[in-house]
């Protein structure tokens, strides 16, 4: 497959490179499990909320023969997909699905183009197992007031836990299940405030991830939740 880099350089000019293609390693080998690799779902990519808009742009004939050379059983065939919950660091935009306080919560952002095009990705693979990831907590339940640096406010736990909750059903309702959660996107950076991020304390992080579980088990969920992400 040949596989063309696009890039601008910082001055805005667009320039393009060609992919070598890996150099056979004779020392290399593959190692295969004698039996079933336990808690190992496969190989994947992130599915950033920027690809899914930069994927929208492609003509639908030319997207689906892409996802095709991904997903497709006669393509990669990867069988892990990780999306963002809200904005990320890779995001067309920042926001989270209640950026107007506790009692507000909405997916329809995502319905734009995120939605659409893991559909489509999940139509070339039913099997795709989805792994969400949040990069920060609404503003409202940080310090600093922002998405973007600060700490988790420990007053707030039970009330982001409903919200991720909430994140599960909403898209579980658009036919997009998430077979696992972590509770933050890399919990000891603040990304200098440059960008979607949260610091979280241990002990926090603890009594969040004991409430979420909880949450999830009330609302009939069997969704995981891993660590240390």
């Amino acid at each position: 497959m040949k596989v063309t880099q696009y890039n601008t350089t910082q001055y805005g000019k667009f320039i393009s490179a060609e992919v070598k293609p890996a150099v056979y390693a004779g020392g290399v080998r593959t190692l295969l499990p004698a039996g079933e690799a336990q808690g190992f779902w496969g190989f994947g990519v992130a599915i950033t909320g920027s690809s899914c808009y930069n994927l929208n742009q492609m003509e639908p004939a030319d997207r689906r023969a892409f996802l095709q050379a991904i997903y497709g059983k006669e393509g990669l065939n990867l069988q892990v997909g990780r999306i963002s919950i809200g904005s990320s660091d890779y995001s067309a935009e920042l926001y989270t699905y209640a950026d107007e306080g506790p009692n507000s919560f909405s997916i329809e952002r995502d319905k734009e183009y995120i939605i659409p095009m893991l559909r489509e990705i999940l139509a070339v693979n039913p099997e795709l197992k989805l792994l969400a990831s949040p990069w920060s907590p609404p503003a409202w339940a940080k310090t600093g007031g922002s998405i973007c640096g600060g700490c988790m406010r420990p007053e707030y736990v039970e009330d982001y836990a409903a919200y991720i909750v909430k994140f599960v059903e909403a898209y579980q309702a658009e036919g997009i299940p998430i077979a696992a959660l972590t509770p933050q996107n890399e919990p000891q950076t603040d990304q200098r405030g440059q960008m979607p991020a949260c610091t979280w304390q241990p002990d926090t992080e603890a009594k969040f991830v004991a409430a979420l579980r909880k949450k999830l088990t009330e609302a009939g969920l069997s969704t995981e939740i891993w660590l240390y992400d």
